[in-house]
């Protein structure tokens, strides 16, 4: 009997390994039900619009619950349509994880500055003293687009340029997280292959940040798909069910 038990709960403790992960998908068709949004950020036709094609906006939209930001898959479709009295749209928009929920300041900050966490930047506007110099008059074109990660906007910790992201219909991107090695990938191609130094997980809300400044874009995410491992709860209840059954084999054999 006690082997048995002993089996039955190893595999029990495996399944949640294996299945535990918090996953679940928003297609926000019914609207943006389980999250919160800040500033400009509403729903639109089926999707999250975090900017309409106005100067000055900023908006962010961030789930309602905390999940384990140690290990983790991301998946979702953005969009950046440019109005007609643009001649470059802006400014771009973030997938973050923070500890807060909230909103940062606009512009070049893109929703996110003053936020406490990390976030990868899809950014679709030159700012000085924000952008990389080499982003201006990048490889493909003035105020060349690029995707970076990084604690502040200002600082990236990793970026690469990217091509035209606006008025380029919706692109998919897909974000690989383990324990601060980051893989992010838009329409297939991997653009972002980095370790962040020192990173440390912990429960965080996740979400998305955007915001215009004189030049103006309809921002919009939809299809968000996220997978988070709960690994640090899993092993300490593992190891505290085998001693249990340790002691209860021991009582066994008396």
């Amino acid at each position: 009997m006690p082997k048995k038990l002993l089996h039955l709960f190893i595999l029990a403790c495996f399944s949640v390994m294996v299945n535990g992960a918090n996953a679940a998908t928003y297609t926000f068709d019914s609207g943006t039900s389980g999250f919160t949004t800040f500033g400009n950020a509403s729903p639109y036709s089926g999707s999250v619009q975090l900017t309409a094609p106005e100067p000055g906006q900023v908006g962010s939209i961030f789930l309602n619950k905390t999940l384990n930001s140690s290990r983790f898959t991301a998946s979702f479709d953005f969009r950046n349509t440019e109005p007609l009295y643009s001649v470059y749209g802006g400014d771009g928009i973030t997938f973050a994880w923070v500890t807060t929920q909230g909103i940062g300041g606009g512009g070049g900050e893109l929703g996110f500055t003053g936020l406490d966490g990390y976030m990868v930047e899809f950014d679709t506007y030159w700012n000085a003293g924000y952008d990389p110099p080499d982003t201006l008059y990048g490889p493909y074109g003035d105020d060349t687009d690029h995707i970076a990660v990084a604690t502040s906007v200002a600082s990236p910790l990793a970026y690469s340029n990217t091509p035209e992201m606006e008025e380029s219909g919706w692109h998919h991107v897909d974000i690989a997280f383990n324990n601060g090695q980051i893989q992010v990938q838009m329409d297939g191609v991997e653009y972002i292959n980095h370790v962040i130094a020192g990173y440390s997980g912990s429960e965080a809300y996740f979400g998305f940040t955007g915001s215009t400044g004189a030049s103006s874009s309809r921002q919009l995410v939809d299809n968000f798909e996220i997978n988070a491992v709960p690994l640090p709860a899993t092993f300490p209840l593992l190891g505290a069910g085998l001693l249990a059954l340790v002691g209860l084999r021991k009582k066994f054999k008396k």
